[in-house]
C-alpha cells in the first residue's frame, strides 16, 4: 500500500456494529491491517454457541459481555490501538445518545430495525457505511459481491430489508451491502452458521472498507 497509504489508516477510524460471526472477523481484519481506532457497538454476551464461528471468542470468555472481550483480544493484537466500546443495544434512540463520527461504518447486525436506524444514521450525517446481508445456513464460502440493497437478490433477509426501507422512504441505490453470491443451503427458523462463510463475509466487508480508507482525499 506504500506509507502514505498506511499513514491513511493508521489515522482511521471505524465503527463496527455487531462484534460475532461477520463484524468479528472485519474489526479483527481492519486492526491487523493497521486501522488505528476502532469502536466496537454490541449489547450482547458471549455464548457457548458462539464459539464456533466467531473469533474474537474463547471459551474463557463464556458469559462475558461480547465487546469487552473483542477489546480485550484486539489490545493483545496491537496494544497500541485504540479501542472505544458501548454495550448497548441499537435502538431508535441510540445515536441521540452516541452521536458518532467516524471515518467509515460497518453494520454486522443481524436486527432489522437496528440496520434501518444504522443506515437512517449514516445517510443522514454523509458517512461512508457497508452494510452485510445475511450470511446464515450456507456451507461454502464461494464468493460475495458489493451491490446496493435493490439490486439483492438469493437473500431471505435482503428482502425482509427492502420492504422495511420501502416503507421508511429510503433510496435503497444509497444503501451499499456485501452479498453471497449463492443462495442459502437450507431453511431453518434460527440461522444455522458455520465459521467459513461469515469470516469470509467479515473479511470482505474489511477489504472493501481499506481500499477506501487507502485513497487520498482528491480520490475520493
Amino acid at each position: 500500500m506504500g506509507e502514505e497509504a498506511f499513514s491513511r489508516l493508521a489515522d482511521s477510524h471505524v465503527v463496527v456494529f455487531g462484534v460475532g460471526g461477520v463484524g468479528g472477523t472485519a474489526a479483527e481484519s481492519l486492526l491487523r491491517s493497521g486501522v488505528g481506532k476502532l469502536t466496537l457497538v454490541d449489547f450482547d454476551v458471549v455464548d457457548p454457541s458462539n464459539l464456533n464461528r466467531q473469533i474474537l471468542f474463547v471459551s474463557e470468555d463464556v458469559g462475558k459481555r461480547k465487546v469487552e472481550a473483542a477489546k480485550k483480544r484486539l489490545l493483545s493484537i496491537n496494544p497500541q490501538a485504540k479501542i472505544e466500546i458501548i454495550n448497548e443495544k441499537i435502538g431508535e434512540t441510540f445515536f441521540d445518545f452516541h452521536p458518532l463520527k467516524a471515518d467509515f461504518f460497518l453494520d454486522a447486525v443481524d436486527d432489522l430495525s437496528a440496520k434501518l436506524t444504522i443506515a437512517k444514521y449514516c445517510l443522514k450525517n454523509h458517512f461512508r457505511f457497508l452494510m452485510s446481508l445475511g450470511m446464515g445456513n450456507r456451507i461454502s464460502p464461494e464468493g460475495f459481491k458489493l451491490i446496493t440493497l435493490n439490486q439483492s437478490e438469493y437473500d431471505p433477509l435482503a428482502r425482509k430489508l427492502r420492504h422495511l426501507f420501502k416503507e421508511a422512504g429510503i433510496d435503497m441505490r444509497e444503501v451499499r451491502c456485501v452479498q453471497a453470491l449463492k443462495q442459502p443451503d437450507m431453511t431453518s427458523p434460527t440461522p444455522a452458521s458455520l465459521m467459513m462463510v461469515p469470516s469470509s463475509a467479515g473479511l470482505y466487508l474489511s477489504a472493501c472498507a481499506l481500499k477506501e480508507l487507502v485513497k487520498k482525499p482528491e480520490e475520493e
